[in-house]
């Protein structure tokens, strides 16, 4: 997963201020129509944003030890798997009940018959 930095929407809102506040950092044209309005606002979509991407860096940690751990349980299965085949053989009881296919219960593909073709007239 990817962090993600501030919205644009956020960006353009925070460039506006910077350029309202040159012109009369008291702005309000009323109805809620102010520069403060507009700052908090700001400022509370950014600490949003900043929550936000906190956690999808929490969620990215979780997720490569997720996949570490299910790399390392792969292995260590397959590794048990072949050590209960050394022990009791690939055709025993023991081989089954671990989980792998005991080779007299393999399908054996023999050799493929090629197949003729009629000769077209």
């Amino acid at each position: 997963m990817k962090q993600r930095s501030l919205t644009i929407t956020t960006d353009k809102a925070l460039k506006m201020i910077a350029g309202l506040k040159s012109v009369d950092a008291s702005l309000d044209f009323g109805n809620g129509l102010s520069l403060a309005a507009l700052e908090t606002l700001a400022t509370t979509q950014q600490a949003d944003v900043a929550d936000y991407n906190q956690q999808i860096a929490a969620l990215d940690s979780t997720d490569t030890r997720i996949k570490n751990r299910e790399k390392d349980l792969r292995d260590l299965a397959s590794r048990m798997l072949s050590a209960v085949a050394a022990h009791h053989g690939r055709d025993s009881a023991a081989y089954e009940a671990a989980g792998g296919t005991r080779m007299s219960e393999r399908k054996r593909t023999g050799p493929r018959a090629e197949k003729k073709t009629q000769p077209t007239e």
